[in-house]
């Protein structure tokens, strides 16, 4: 073989080349840990009271979830998570748990548990169970025993001795409920014990006390218990709340006169240090069972600063992102969405996976809250955005809030039951829901148009888009890089992913978008991909950047343009090349 200076210049360019092409794959990998499922997953939520009713009570269950899996299927979901199915009195929809182990009656039996998660396996599918750490219900067996002082559960709640009497004994410390309209004590008094409890939810829910070692070992065997039942994570209520500071009262906010629960500095009632060390020892928990089975996941609920939100990521735990509900309003502009969007974004910790929540059980759906014409938008925003998306059960037929006269909450100014009802299926009887004379939430009376049968025969229908979103997510936007997220004008939203860039008319008003804001160059020609109902473009239309377009009112659109990176290494490339092939004439 040929040696010398001509030989190790060809060898050098060999071994460029070879390095071009390993940096082009490592371009187009997100910076997720591989193996790691729910990096670019979709989730989605089922409220089991509402999802389907098999046994004609009225009330959804879980055979009725089993029957319904090929559904999942056909919406392409990775994963779903299921809201509370544990034992309970119900007075806050099962988030007042009275036994970790058991499945409430309503819902089925255990055995019905193991075949839906068989059922789900079988398709691929993942599924979480909701965890409620923070509290339980008065009525479960700790607290009973708790309130004796009996079988070693003296402890287990947070208790605390009166701050004085006044006629009555008064709290400890001037902490407020999040209940109750933020009005009412965190505390309540008991004569048995001549003691306050806390209960920074209802006075039905007492706090468990996580400094105490035998609560944390109790709510670890809970999850070890669901994880031998084949469960692949949870999604993990409250976390902010579990471990309170010192029994000291919490500052007032300045101009805050009133003395709601919103107008004062939570120091000693969220986001403790402490709080993250018990998550990681819950973390732990699904590490070991991660080692002989499914990669197992924790989905956090914390609705708190954009920095402790951070905080709560770890190896196994994602903090859910709500910043498309609590930062958008239906008059939100182009600018508030990209704030929204790239505050997430910027603030993500390294190597860890975003993740977008675009509704849940607690807030008002989107048609609702936004409006019936940003229902396509939004899900084309949650599906292409990078990471995780999570969907709400109904979003994806565009259902609607109903306005439930029979409050089945507790608490019935803070009552969540109209984004709760039952799920529609068909124009039928309960819109197939259930076959019983009377559902524990009336259907939506809108169910006759809104309804799976008819979407899927019905090709401009919330759910044929969606579908088709899921499609597009799979097969052209996987691996594709952040880039940003723009206003091109008050109402015109750009998001970039590599050679992807999605583009929505947020407005009422029709808008010519002058694409050259996108700053990729003069003479750049875009090519259509995908598009709302509502635009006249074909897939593969050419879409010249010097020439502004006519973007339909409430319309949406992606389309391929050449990437920045792609375009710097195919120019790296061909000189590569080209310098090859001159040293071998």
């Amino acid at each position: 073989m040929p040696s010398g200076p001509h030989s190790r210049t060809v060898s050098l360019a060999a071994t460029m080349l070879n390095l071009l092409f390993f940096l082009l794959i490592a371009a187009e990998r997100t910076t997720s840990a591989e193996g790691d499922w729910w990096t670019s997953a979709s989730l989605y939520q089922i409220y089991p009271l509402s999802f389907k009713d098999s046994d004609g009570d009225g009330s959804g269950d879980l055979k009725g979830i089993t029957s319904e899996v090929d559904y999942f299927s056909t919406l392409k979901v990775d994963a779903v998570w299921l809201s509370p199915i544990y034992e309970s009195p119900f007075e806050d929809g099962g988030y007042d748990v009275s036994n970790f182990t058991k499945v409430h009656p309503k819902f089925g039996t255990l055995e019905d548990f193991t075949e839906m998660v068989e059922a789900f396996h079988k398709k691929g599918i993942k599924v979480l169970l909701d965890f409620v750490p923070n509290h339980t219900s008065d009525r479960h067996p700790w607290f009973q025993d708790s309130l004796r002082k009996i079988n070693g559960k003296d402890d287990f709640y947070v208790w605390a001795n009166m701050s004085t009497f006044q006629t009555k004994p008064l709290p400890p410390t001037n902490w407020k409920s999040l209940l109750y309209n933020g009005k009412e004590p965190a505390w309540t008094y008991v004569k048995e014990r001549a003691m306050f409890y806390l209960h920074q939810f209802g006075e039905f829910q007492p706090d468990l006390n996580y400094k105490n070692p035998a609560v944390v070992d109790e709510m670890k065997d809970v999850l070890k218990f669901w994880l031998n039942k084949g469960v692949d994570g949870f999604r993990v209520d409250a976390a902010p709340f579990l471990v309170e500071g010192s029994l000291l009262d919490e500052p007032k906010l300045p101009n805050c006169p009133d003395e709601r629960y919103s107008c004062y500095n939570h120091t000693y009632t969220m986001n403790q240090n402490k709080t993250f060390s018990v998550l990681k020892q819950f973390e732990d928990v699904l590490e070991e069972a991660s080692k002989t089975g499914s990669q197992k996941v924790m989905f956090v609920e914390a609705y708190t600063d954009v920095n402790n939100t951070m905080r709560y990521y770890g190896k196994r735990t994602v903090p859910f992102n709500f910043f498309l509900i609590t930062h958008l309003r239906k008059d939100s502009n182009a600018t508030a969405f990209a704030k929204a969007i790239n505050q997430w974004m910027d603030n993500l910790p390294k190597n860890h996976p975003p993740n977008w929540v675009l509704g849940n059980h607690d807030v008002n759906r989107v048609a609702s809250r936004l409006g019936k014409d940003m229902i396509n938008l939004m899900n084309m925003l949650v599906l292409l955005l990078p990471g995780t998306s999570v969907t709400y059960y109904g979003e994806e037929i565009g259902m609607v809030n109903s306005d439930v006269k029979n409050i089945n909450d507790s608490v019935a100014f803070d009552s969540r039951d109209g984004e709760r009802t039952p799920f529609q299926w068909n124009n039928r009887t309960n819109a197939g829901f259930s076959n019983a004379s009377h559902t524990w939430l009336p259907v939506n009376q809108d169910y006759y148009e809104i309804n799976v049968e008819s979407e899927r025969s019905s090709t401009n229908s919330y759910l044929n888009f969606y579908q088709k979103l899921k499609e597009f997510r799979k097969t052209e936007m996987a691996d594709k890089n952040w880039k940003g997220a723009m206003n091109i004008s008050d109402y015109v939203l750009a998001v970039r992913r590599d050679n992807m860039v999605m583009v929505l008319n947020l407005d009422n008003q029709n808008q010519k978008v002058d694409l050259t804001k996108l700053n990729l160059g003069s003479g750049t020609v875009g090519h259509m991909k995908l598009s709302t109902y509502n635009l006249a473009f074909e897939k593969e239309t050419e879409i010249d950047f010097s020439k502004p377009i006519d973007l339909q009112a409430k319309a949406g659109f992606v389309m391929q343009v050449p990437s920045g990176a792609a375009t710097y290494f195919a120019s790296l490339s061909l000189f590569i090349a080209c310098l090859f092939f001159s040293l071998r004439s």
